[in-house]
């Protein structure tokens, strides 16, 4: 029994509060049958637990009240990692795996995510859409004007070639 152990066992909990079941089923309540079960069979990520679920809709247990599309991304990378089968590729601590809940609830990139230019600026245009926004028009401003003025610096050469031309012939 580790840190390890004790994340994963925070993972199943994770993976309950997001489902509403266990990441993995037990036909018995034999310790050896248990065990066999955590090593053997990997569990689905929550989001597609969810569209399993909601497709067979026939048990009488109940829910969670989330939709996959909320769960998928994020949410599912760190109960994942918190449930992985190798230890050492869990999280190191539970304060590491309460970190990328926060970091998640703020809307902040979390570390068991794929880290990439565009997963960050994803993250940072959900966390501020105001100023998104207003940078995205200002941006359009400025191409737009850049535009305009490089088709206006074409036409006015164009025309001082046709004048020098024209003044050229006229001599």
């Amino acid at each position: 029994v580790t840190t390890s152990t004790d994340i994963y066992a925070l993972g199943v909990l994770l993976y309950e509060l997001l489902t509403g079941d266990r990441p993995i089923r037990f036909d018995s309540q034999n310790p050896y049958a248990l065990a066999q079960a955590i090593a053997e069979h990997a569990p689905t990520t929550p989001s597609d637990f969810l569209l399993r679920a909601g497709q067979q809709s026939t048990e009488s247990r109940p829910r969670a009240k989330t939709h996959p599309r909320q769960l998928r991304g994020d949410l599912d990378r760190i109960a994942m990692m918190a449930l992985r089968k190798e230890p050492e590729r869990r999280y190191a601590s539970a304060a590491m795996l309460a970190e990328d809940v926060r970091r998640y609830l703020e809307g902040r990139p979390v570390e068991a995510q794929v880290d990439s230019w565009h997963y960050r600026l994803r993250k940072l245009l959900q966390r501020h859409p105001l100023a998104s926004s207003v940078a995205g028009l200002l941006l359009a401003v400025v191409l737009g004007f850049s535009l305009l003025t490089q088709r206006q610096s074409q036409r006015i050469a164009a025309e001082r070639d046709r004048a020098v031309a024209a003044e050229q012939h006229a001599e």
